[in-house]
């Protein structure tokens, strides 16, 4: 059972390490309580989606061959761009309703998660592989509960004073410039030759 554990921290922390940063910079949007569950929903969504790939993967019932994980790096550079065109014509989120914001806030979270997650399999697939029911359920518990522990410390990093101030002054700079590197560092260690 510690083995379980332990495993299991060390797999989610080495592959969710980068998250912390984009979860202050999510965190730094949610100037709501709505849009603070948002994020920690659209974490557990996005992680979940990792994990129930990364189980089928690790039946034997690999659904996506590892070259077209790569592609997607594509989902972070299109929302960067998007939001580096609205910068551009001068629009901001606070020109949208707020049901609006907090909804497109869960749909960014989840579809960040899931490519930024191509590491995520790559080591959670070959981990299921070796574990038995029992050390399954106990891993699978273990990234529960540090799904919420990685959005309190992105939450808790966001309202650092410096780094709140920086976030909130020079978001509409700051969220492209992370998306679009992201997608870049994805497409780049697929790609790599």
């Amino acid at each position: 059972m510690t083995d379980a554990i332990i495993t299991g921290l060390a797999a989610f922390v080495g592959t969710n390490i980068d998250d912390l940063f984009l979860n202050a910079v999510f965190y730094a949007e949610a100037d709501t309580p709505r849009k603070k569950r948002h994020i920690l929903l659209g974490k557990y969504l996005g992680i979940g989606l990792l994990i129930l790939v990364s189980l089928l993967g690790a039946w034997g019932l690999t659904l996506v061959p590892e070259k077209l994980l790569g592609l997607l790096g594509l989902i972070p550079i299109a929302l960067g761009v998007r939001a580096i065109v609205s910068t551009i014509k001068g629009q901001s989120d606070e020109q949208t309703p707020t049901a609006q914001r907090a909804g497109g806030l869960l749909a960014r979270v989840i579809l960040i998660t899931v490519a930024n997650g191509a590491d995520n399999l790559g080591v959670y697939i070959p981990l299921f592989t070796g574990f038995n029911r029992h050390e399954l359920l106990i891993c699978l518990a273990v990234f529960a509960l540090m799904i919420a522990l990685w959005c309190l410390a992105g939450s808790r990093l966001s309202a650092l004073p410096l780094l709140h101030r920086l976030l909130s002054r020079y978001r509409h700079v700051i969220v492209p410039v992370v998306y679009v590197s992201l997608g870049l560092t994805i497409l780049l260690k697929a790609y790599a030759i």
